[in-house]
């Protein structure tokens, strides 16, 4: 007969090296790594095992080795079987199907992943080449966990947590003597079905009381309580004011797509309003690196003798807009050269300054003339699905 979970972790404890010094801790449980990597906001290696398959066991042998130990040191490491089903769930959000397997899984929330027993030497050059971003996982909201939002208090720490690590994150605005701001927590840190949805963010709770909060959260359209805002990784954001159902938090943070609205500059911010982006002035370069990293390319067609040009490049200085795009590779490029202005006919644009987003799928988007912060978010939205598709290459005009 095989051992039943608590069994399986009494044999990983005998299996596993223990005591001061002999060897690195890991963790037997997906949820503990899990919030000692985001607390350390160091990587997490997972290894997934099949205890009665000898190929796992020898994988587990050179994990375990003096070899490995090094690579090991500044990761969270977990380890989890095949004999218990809500780990089988766990690792397949990673595209893992069966043991063994190892899975490192960045700060950012991405990963790189081996299905398949793996030599010494495999095992060393996955962890030394496996550098962020990776895929992002196919995350399942069935997987049992507790509910546990580690509630950051911090605005400014918060945001620049969810920077780091490449988050999203969710803001709730209460006040400790507001009835509906109390059952709004009760809802959020109560329903499963709720707090499922917000394993992956940075949350951060502010009060009402304290001022500063009201600063912040005017910067998302927000005055009253209770409120929740989901701030996107591209620094957007969807708010919604007001008292909430599960119901209601649930369709919120799944209609919440990004791009969102563009949030305003907070009083102390309005000063700075240069931002600053990597301009590619290499077409063919920058399309090569996006397609490398799977995003997005924006380039943004200028003319040094168009007040409407220069007009559009102070937009794109200001931080707001900048933010908007921090996931893209972006290209700057001169109207005046021959070769832009035929690109620019590829693209069927006529004249600068104009915007084009191109896809990693080949298909673009483009917009022409003078726009709006939020004419860009709209162009990034757009730009979640397929576009047009590019002309040949013509003549230059």
């Amino acid at each position: 007969m095989r051992p039943g979970r608590l069994g399986l972790r009494l044999w990983w404890a005998v299996a596993l090296p223990a005591g001061a010094g002999c060897g690195p801790v890991w963790y037997f449980q997906y949820q503990e790594a899990e919030n000692a990597a985001r607390a350390a906001e160091r990587p997490m290696v997972v290894f997934y095992k099949d205890p009665f398959d000898p190929k796992s066991s020898r994988m587990q042998d050179l994990l375990e080795g003096n070899q490995i130990a090094p690579l090991l040191a500044d990761k969270i490491r977990c380890v989890l079987t095949t004999e218990f089903a809500p780990d089988h769930k766990y690792i397949a959000q990673y595209g893992v199907i069966q043991a063994p397997a190892l899975i490192l899984i960045h700060p950012d929330g991405t990963y790189h992943a081996h299905n398949g027993p793996m030599s010494l030497e495999e095992i060393r050059g996955f962890l030394t080449e496996a550098r962020p971003p990776g895929a992002r996982p196919t995350l399942n909201p069935q997987i049992p966990r507790d509910i546990d939002y580690r509630w950051e208090g911090d605005y400014e720490k918060a945001m620049s947590k969810a920077r780091r690590q490449n988050r999203e994150s969710l803001i709730v605005y209460k006040w400790w003597l507001s009835a509906e701001s109390t059952e709004l927590l009760a809802t959020l840190q109560t329903r499963a079905e709720v707090a499922r949805h917000f394993t992956e963010t940075v949350n951060c709770l502010l009060d009402r009381d304290y001022l500063p909060n009201r600063t912040h959260v005017r910067r998302y359209g927000v005055s009253d309580v209770p409120a929740v805002i989901l701030v996107h990784r591209d620094g957007t954001y969807h708010a919604h004011p007001g008292p909430m159902t599960a119901e209601q938090i649930v369709r919120f943070v799944t209609a919440s797509k990004p791009p969102g609205k563009v949030p305003g500059l907070a009083p102390a911010e309005r000063m700075e309003t240069r931002a600053r982006y990597r301009w590619y002035a290499d077409f063919s370069r920058a399309q090569a690196h996006a397609r490398h990293r799977g995003v997005n390319v924006f380039v943004f067609f200028n003319s040094l003798y168009s007040d409407q040009s220069t007009r559009m490049a102070r937009l794109l200085e200001r931080s707001d807009v900048a933010a908007l795009f921090a996931d893209t590779i972006n290209c700057r490029l001169d109207f005046s050269v021959a070769a832009t202005r035929q690109l620019m006919v590829r693209f069927r644009i006529r004249r600068a300054p104009a915007f084009l987003i191109l896809r990693p799928d080949g298909t673009y988007h483009a917009r022409t003339g003078v726009v709006s912060a939020e004419d860009l978010a709209a162009l990034l939205r757009a730009a979640r699905k397929p576009g047009l598709v590019p002309r040949i290459a013509g003549p230059t005009p």
